[in-house]
Protein backbone atom coordinates (compact mmCIF):
# COMPACT_ATOMS: atom_id res chain seq x y z
CA UNK A 1 0.00 0.00 0.00
CA UNK A 2 2.80 2.76 0.97
CA UNK A 3 4.33 2.13 -2.57
CA UNK A 4 0.69 2.58 -4.19
CA UNK A 5 0.87 5.43 -2.68
CA UNK A 6 3.99 6.49 -3.77
CA UNK A 7 2.88 5.91 -7.36
CA UNK A 8 -0.18 7.60 -6.97
CA UNK A 9 1.55 11.09 -5.53
CA UNK A 10 0.09 10.90 -1.95
CA UNK A 11 -3.23 9.16 -2.34
CA UNK A 12 -4.53 5.74 -1.66
CA UNK A 13 -7.84 4.39 -3.22
CA UNK A 14 -8.64 8.23 -4.33
CA UNK A 15 -7.94 9.54 -0.47
CA UNK A 16 -5.51 11.88 0.02
CA UNK A 17 -3.30 10.88 2.73
CA UNK A 18 0.02 13.20 2.30
CA UNK A 19 0.53 15.91 0.28
CA UNK A 20 2.21 15.02 -3.22
CA UNK A 21 4.72 18.20 -2.23
CA UNK A 22 5.94 16.21 0.35
CA UNK A 23 6.43 12.64 -1.93
CA UNK A 24 8.10 15.29 -3.89
CA UNK A 25 10.11 16.39 -1.17
CA UNK A 26 10.96 13.26 0.04
CA UNK A 27 11.97 11.86 -3.46
CA UNK A 28 14.20 14.53 -4.21
CA UNK A 29 18.39 13.46 -3.53
CA UNK A 30 19.72 14.57 -0.76
CA UNK A 31 22.57 12.53 -0.57
CA UNK A 32 25.26 10.34 -3.14
CA UNK A 33 25.83 6.60 -1.94
CA UNK A 34 27.44 5.97 -4.86
CA UNK A 35 27.85 7.16 -8.79
CA UNK A 36 23.91 5.36 -8.91
CA UNK A 37 22.76 5.31 -5.46
CA UNK A 38 21.31 8.62 -3.88
CA UNK A 39 19.16 9.15 -0.45
CA UNK A 40 16.34 11.10 0.20
CA UNK A 41 14.09 11.61 3.14
CA UNK A 42 14.16 7.83 4.17
CA UNK A 43 14.11 6.49 0.81
CA UNK A 44 16.90 5.30 -1.25
CA UNK A 45 16.58 6.66 -5.23
CA UNK A 46 17.82 4.77 -8.40
CA UNK A 47 17.91 4.59 -11.61
CA UNK A 48 17.02 1.48 -14.21
CA UNK A 49 20.28 0.14 -15.54
CA UNK A 50 17.97 -0.23 -18.91
CA UNK A 51 16.45 3.54 -19.40
CA UNK A 52 17.91 5.29 -16.60
CA UNK A 53 14.69 5.78 -15.58
CA UNK A 54 13.94 6.23 -11.45
CA UNK A 55 13.10 3.79 -9.10
CA UNK A 56 12.53 4.59 -5.27
CA UNK A 57 12.98 1.95 -2.75
CA UNK A 58 12.91 1.32 0.85
CA UNK A 59 15.53 -0.90 2.49
CA UNK A 60 14.98 -3.34 5.60
CA UNK A 61 17.34 -5.12 7.95
CA UNK A 62 18.46 -8.73 6.11
CA UNK A 63 17.03 -7.75 2.89
CA UNK A 64 13.61 -6.39 3.01
CA UNK A 65 12.52 -4.23 0.11
CA UNK A 66 10.13 -1.80 -1.27
CA UNK A 67 10.68 -0.92 -4.72
CA UNK A 68 8.37 1.61 -6.29
CA UNK A 69 8.83 1.91 -10.35
CA UNK A 70 6.50 4.24 -11.35
CA UNK A 71 7.56 4.33 -15.29
CA UNK A 72 6.37 0.70 -15.27
CA UNK A 73 3.91 1.95 -12.75
CA UNK A 74 5.15 -1.26 -10.56
CA UNK A 75 5.74 -2.00 -6.96
CA UNK A 76 8.05 -4.76 -5.85
CA UNK A 77 7.95 -6.07 -2.29
CA UNK A 78 10.96 -8.48 -1.29
CA UNK A 79 10.52 -10.26 2.11
CA UNK A 80 14.20 -12.06 3.09
CA UNK A 81 15.92 -13.13 5.92
CA UNK A 82 19.76 -12.60 5.63
CA UNK A 83 19.77 -10.82 9.12
CA UNK A 84 23.01 -9.02 10.30
CA UNK A 85 25.41 -9.77 6.98
CA UNK A 86 27.07 -6.84 5.69
CA UNK A 87 26.50 -8.29 1.93
CA UNK A 88 22.88 -8.71 2.78
CA UNK A 89 21.72 -5.68 0.34
CA UNK A 90 22.94 -7.27 -2.88
CA UNK A 91 21.20 -9.83 -3.29
CA UNK A 92 17.56 -7.92 -3.81
CA UNK A 93 19.06 -5.66 -5.58
CA UNK A 94 20.01 -8.75 -8.32
CA UNK A 95 16.60 -9.88 -7.64
CA UNK A 96 15.56 -6.80 -9.18
CA UNK A 97 17.91 -6.18 -11.64
CA UNK A 98 18.36 -9.62 -13.48
CA UNK A 99 14.68 -11.29 -12.84
CA UNK A 100 11.99 -8.59 -12.46
CA UNK A 101 12.70 -6.02 -14.46
CA UNK A 102 13.64 -7.70 -17.86
CA UNK A 103 10.83 -10.09 -17.22
CA UNK A 104 8.36 -7.00 -17.21
CA UNK A 105 10.13 -5.42 -19.94
CA UNK A 106 9.52 -8.56 -22.22
CA UNK A 107 5.94 -8.19 -21.81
Amino acid sequence: RIGQMLLDRGSWNGRRIVPSSWITTSMKPRADVEATLRYGYQWWLGQLASNGRPWYAAFGNGGQRLFAVPSLKMVVVIFAGNYNQPDQWKMPIKLMSKIVIPSVRQR
